[in-house]
């Protein structure tokens, strides 16, 4: 959720910006830049950029007058207003600035020019926001071509040029005439001015590093928070650097000859960020892979190598020494009883020269710069040589009970110290692996949930807060005039035990719900406006905790609350109040599943990283141990005859096959067969069988990959993929129907929607209570076989026998059918006559005696049918045995019956999905953030296919736009056509409009538009828009629009809890469209950041300035947006509805049948007299 709702006017900003917008000046003024600089940066928020962009500054100003000697003032305000726009997810900008080669040449050497100089309190956040911008550079845009052009030679060989004694390296390497060749091209060069940038560009990083090394080092900058947030931006810049080729190959190599890591050793707990950061380096800095040949280690061989290496170092030269110096590395001699620390305490009895001459034996010596060649720092190099990164996956749901008001409150308000610039890590492409170890995934998914729970508990104070009312009286007291339902005062707290503490509130609500959630503990004194902190300032906040509820007890009105504690006890009296956080925590509630299953499970390198991999040879290529798992022969479906034009390719051994277009047939499906002596995919129609979906030409291409063996990517955007879901699973299940498939879905909404017509198919949900549908269906079916096998005993003379009564009876009597259709056929092989006395035919209701080979056909048939009885009957008996356990019966299903498993990130875990084997994962929605951790979670070793749908256009988080995987595009979109100009232009325009619905929304003139609504004072919500919203749900309603249909989507979680309250006040829950006993029902209530696709989206605007772009590629049929959004193009006006129509049922209209409704008070009493008039007409 994003924590800045609305724009906060600046009317000093509005003011200037008479001076550059609409039209932008004639002639650049210095003074107007530093004016605009002052407001804006001192004001230090994200609304005066909002506006920035809105008054078109960057174009009329900022790069409009941009020259390689601007001032400071305007390299900042260009960059921050870049950086701005990317986090908004527009990106124009930097695009605008690539779009001019020259000058953006000039920009980059200007921005280097900047950063080498040594940090200083006065330049830091200059500094700061440089790296970021280039982070971006290296991240996301490194395959621009000016960009590839311009950052050539900054991570390049030549770097290594700045390491003390650096022709080691070159030789331990082989190197040398690499080396020789690109520097060559440096001292060749005659244009001075070039050579120059050349030159800075060599030793830009190696420069930028050595004087953060120092200034760390020194002890005095590490200090200040200004310096923290540096430390954040650079280390970013060097994860993103050292975790993606071809930047690692020299970098890390420099990093590592630098001994970067070791610049951190004194550093204490107090930057627990910082040192998170710096572990995430560590681990990609030291992955067990040689960055030049390609060559895996063992896992922990490598280290542990090292380990018992510097062992013989110490024995060796110190076997003379006091036995005390010693004695651990004898008495404790495995690597597995030491950890990092342990070694540098050990190291820490060692001299100076003692540690030089231990670094020169274990070859890291060499580039180590004299400057920090003293104990402590080579205690640290010594120590990060011998030990992998580690990670404290353990223990992961006590992280939050660390959180204090500094990183909750302090970070976020700070300017970019936003989590939304920094995105996910990109996955290095490493020779013969393309998955990182579990503990990767679960440390960077840990990083994200912390990130989105600070996000969640900063937002929510200031909510709280704000609606308190806070003053002081006269006589210096705080005071609280307002009220929320999240605020406690606390009447007691009493500690317990080092780990428990007691809280007695004071409250009405009922506490019960919030066992094993958390609460924020605050104290809150008298605002102090002299305060360095806003939190002070505005509120007096002065401490803020996060604990866990562990035990609720009523006492009388009181509450007693037992919580977990890890303070120090003279806290335990500052603390006075308590904020309840919101029913939208799901983050914590991530987090808590990732603990409570990642430490109890065995965090190593999964087993499939030689089974399943990308890019040996190609990047479209899966690469199994054994060549044989592929497929010789493929059913498919779904796909007419013209639609095999397409080429047809399957990877068979070392051989690539091509389908021929003259051998499709007719009537699908058909059947590939893929000779091995011949270079042609034979295709043969496959008789008696009918297609069951029909898909378009684009999506008809995805079936074979699909079903194929390997990694297969559709990059389909909103309301591209119609059925292919279904028709892909079906598919599977026509070649493959004993494998095993999990269909992963991004959320719950999505799950509820996706219709499988399989039997063997499963939701799973979190909620036990939703699988009784599915266990009734199951035990209902069971029934009817029973019945079929008790009516199938009296064919077989033993009717009332009791072999319908159990499954294990019914499966005695197959014994029986089985007889007797042996001795059918051994009639009917003596006389064909016999063939009409076959006994199971009034069973099947068959009609015998025409030509033979019509009865034979039909005999057949029907004895297929009467065996799938038993076989069914013998698949669902142990469903038998687990009817009283639910919870042993659901993981059943789970885990052995079901072959189709539909589950969301969330029950992926909590139901202990991951650990079924499947031998398919169709995932749905590639940028669900958990999918990059969960997939090397899931039991790989059976893995044949992968399949990804997802909207990689606009993805930046993509693991296979990293992986270089080409993608099988969908363009063809179910959208109508006037929908596509708001947002095609994010696709390259390449949408085009598939849709075949009414020509106009049924009772809308409009088929989409902007309804102004009345704003009020009110910050948090807008009840105006919250019951417009729903009164329009109700129309549509009315007009027999259905309301699984029908979307209402809102921009933060109090707007949807409103809408929500009144949706129970005026509809109800239960839902019915007929005539005679209509209920509206409810429509799917979603938040904008994760809104799924649907016919007909409300949007409640309430929040957010302009619509995100997810929410206009999201509707299909109708879009209408209650408030006050602001776009170009879109219309905006009070709502037109048309008399006389009903949903899909237009009329001939003109002017007369069209009547404007002004307001939300016009609406409500238009839609109480058709609620009226409908209910009448009920009754």
């Amino acid at each position: 959720m994003d924590i800045y709702t609305g724009i906060k006017v600046n009317d000093s900003l509005l003011s200037l910006s008479k001076k550059w917008y609409p039209k932008g000046p004639k002639k650049f003024s210095a003074k107007l830049v530093n004016e605009v600089h002052s407001i804006v940066i001192n004001a230090n928020s994200r609304d005066l950029y909002e506006i920035l962009l809105n008054t078109s500054y960057f174009n009329n100003v900022l790069w409009a007058f941009f020259h390689q000697d601007i001032t400071s003032n305007h390299i900042e305000l260009l960059v921050c207003t870049v950086l701005y726009d990317i986090e908004k997810g527009y990106s124009k900008l930097m695009d605008m600035v690539l779009a001019d080669g020259e000058a953006f040449q000039s920009l980059f050497e200007r921005l280097l020019n900047i950063t080498i100089a040594p940090p200083q309190l006065t330049n830091l956040r200059l500094q700061k926001i440089i790296l970021l911008f280039i982070n971006q550079l290296v991240t996301f845009k490194l395959s621009h071509p000016l960009v590839k052009k311009t950052c050539n030679g900054l991570f390049g060989i030549t770097i290594w040029s700045n390491l003390h004694n650096y022709q080691t390296m070159l030789g331990n390497n082989n190197l040398e005439e690499e080396f020789n060749r690109k520097q060559a091209i440096i001292q060749d060069c005659n244009d001075n001015s070039k050579k120059s940038y050349l030159i800075l560009k060599q030793r830009w990083i190696f420069t930028v590093l050595t004087n953060y090394m120092s200034s760390v080092t020194a002890g005095e900058m590490i200090k200040h928070l200004e310096f923290i947030e540096y430390s954040d931006s650079l280390i970013h810049i060097l994860i993103s650097c050292v975790s993606q080729l071809p930047i690692r190959n020299y970098f890390n190599s420099l990093l590592k000859g630098m001994q970067f890591l070791s610049c951190f050793h004194l550093i204490d707990d107090k930057n627990k960020k910082l040192l998170e950061f710096v572990r995430v380096l560590k681990h990609f800095m030291y992955y067990p892979i040689n960055d030049f040949t390609g060559e895996e280690y063992l896992e922990g061989t490598k280290y542990q190598e090292n380990f018992y290496n510097l062992q013989n170092i110490i024995f060796e030269k110190f076997n003379g020494s006091p036995q005390e110096k010693i004695n651990k590395f004898i008495l404790v001699p495995s690597v597995y009883n030491y950890s990092h620390e342990k070694l540098k305490e050990f190291l820490s009895n060692f001299s100076l020269d003692d540690l030089i001459a231990i670094a020169d034996k274990l070859e890291i010596i060499d580039h180590i710069s004299n400057d920090f060649r003293y104990n402590g720092f080579l205690t640290s190099a010594i120590a990060n040589e011998v030990f992998t990164p580690e990670y404290n996956v353990k223990g992961l749901s006590q992280l939050v009970n660390n959180y204090t008001e500094v990183d909750i409150i302090d970070d976020f308000n700070v300017l970019y110290n936003n989590e939304k610039l920094f995105q996910p890590i990109p996955l290095p492409q490493i020779y013969n692996s393309q998955y990182l170890c579990l503990a990767d995934y679960v440390i960077r998914e840990v990083v994200n949930l912390t990130a989105d729970i600070k996000r969640l508990a900063n937002n929510h104070i200031n909510q709280v807060l704000e609606r308190l009312k806070l003053s002081v009286d006269p006589q210096s007291n705080l005071k609280i005039k307002g009220a929320s339902k999240y605020f406690s005062k606390i009447t007691s707290l009493n500690v317990i035990d080092k780990s428990t503490a007691e809280l007695i509130i004071s409250t009405n609500k009922d506490w019960q719900d919030n066992i094993d959630d958390y609460i924020l503990l605050i104290q809150l004194i008298k605002p102090n406006k002299y305060s360095s902190r806003q939190r002070m300032v505005k509120y007096g906040l002065n401490m803020v905790r996060f604990k866990k509820v562990l035990k609720v007890d009523l006492k009388g009105k009181q509450r007693s609350l037992v919580i977990g504690w890890n303070e120090d006890l003279e806290l335990s009296d500052r603390f006075n109040y308590i904020i309840r956080l919101p029913a939208e925590k799901s983050s914590l509630g991530k987090l808590s599943v990732i603990a409570n299953d990642i430490d109890v499970t065995d965090i190593r390198l999964p087993e499939y990283f030689t089974d399943l991999f990308l890019g040996i040879d190609k990047s479209t290529a899966a690469h199994f141990r054994s060549q044989e798992d592929r497929p010789y022969k493929l059913k498919i479906d779904c796909m007419n005859a013209s639609q095999l034009k397409y080429e047809l390719e399957v990877e068979n051994h070392n051989k690539r096959r091509k389908g021929n277009n003259n051998q499709a047939c007719d009537d699908p499906p058909y059947l590939l067969k893929f000779n091995e002596h011949d270079d042609k995919v034979t295709v043969e129609s496959i008789i008696g069988q009918q297609s069951t979906y029909k898909l378009n030409d684009e999506q008809a291409q995805c079936i074979i990959p699909s079903v194929s063996t390997g990694v297969s990517v559709i990059d389909s955007p909103p309301n591209s993929d119609g059925d292919l879901l279904q028709a892909i699973i079906y598919n599977l299940q026509l070649n493959f129907p004993k494998e095993r498939t999990l269909i992963l879905c991004p959320n719950d909404i999505y799950l509820g929607r996706i219709e499988i017509d399989l039997a063997t198919s499963l939701k799973v949900y979190g909620d036990t209570m939703k699988f009784n549908e599915k266990i009734n269906e199951l035990f209902d079916s069971i029934k009817i076989k029973l019945e079929q096998a008790e009516i199938l005993s009296g064919y077989v003379g033993l009717k009332d026998m009791g072999f319908g009564q159990t499954c294990d009876n019914a499966l005695l009597l197959f014994s029986k059918i089985k007889q007797e259709w042996d001795s059918f056929l051994h009639s009917v092989k003596k006389d064909r006559s016999q063939i009409t006395n076959y006994p199971f035919k009034e069973y099947s209701k068959i009609s015998l005696g025409y030509a033979f080979d019509s009865d034979l056909q039909k005999i057949v048939a029907s004895y297929k049918e009467i065996a799938q009885v038993f076989q069914e009957i013998q698949n669902l008996a142990p469903l038998v045995k687990l009817q009283n356990k639910k919870g042993e019966l659901i993981k059943f299903l789970i885990h052995k019956y079901c072959q189709y498993i539909l589950a969301t990130p969330e029950t992926l875990i909590s139901q202990k999905v991951y650990q079924t084997k499947f031998d398919s994962i169709v995932c749905i929605g590639e940028n669900t953030s958990q999918f990059n951790w969960l997939l090397p979670m899931i039991n790989n070793a059976y893995l044949r296919r992968i399949v990804v749908l997802g909207d990689f256009s606009r993805s930046n988080n993509s693991r296979w736009r990293y992986l270089s995987v080409p993608p099988l595009k969908l363009r063809k979109v179910l959208v109508r056509e006037e929908f596509l100009q708001y947002y095609n232009g994010q696709y390259n325009n390449e949408l085009v409009s598939a849709y075949t619905g009414a020509a106009a929304n049924g009772g809308f003139k409009e088929t989409h538009q902007i309804i102004p609504v009345d704003m009020e004072s009110n910050e948090s919500v807008s009840v105006n828009e919250a019951e417009y919203s729903v009164a329009l749900y109700q129309y549509m309603r009315l007009l027999g629009y259905p309301a699984h249909k029908i979307s209402i989507i809102a921009m933060t979680v109090y707007q949807k809890v409103l809408i929500e309250e009144i949706l129970s006040i005026k509809c109800g829950h239960s839902e019915s469209s007929d005539s005679s006993r209509f209920k509206f029902g409810w429509p799917t209530i979603e938040i904008d950041d994760c809104c799924n696709a649907n016919a007909y989206l409300i949007v409640s605007a309430f929040g957010r300035k302009y619509p995100k772009l997810k929410c206009l590629a999201s509707s299909t049929s109708g879009l209408y947006i209650v408030g006050n959004y602001s776009h170009n193009t879109f219309p905006k006006q009070d709502l037109t509805v048309v008399n006389g129509e009903m949903y899909n049922k237009l009329i001939k209209r003109d002017s007369k049948h069209l009547y404007e409704i002004v307001g939300y008070d016009h609406l409500r009493q238009y839609v109480d007299q058709m609620t009226t008039m409908r209910m009448s007409a009920a009754k």
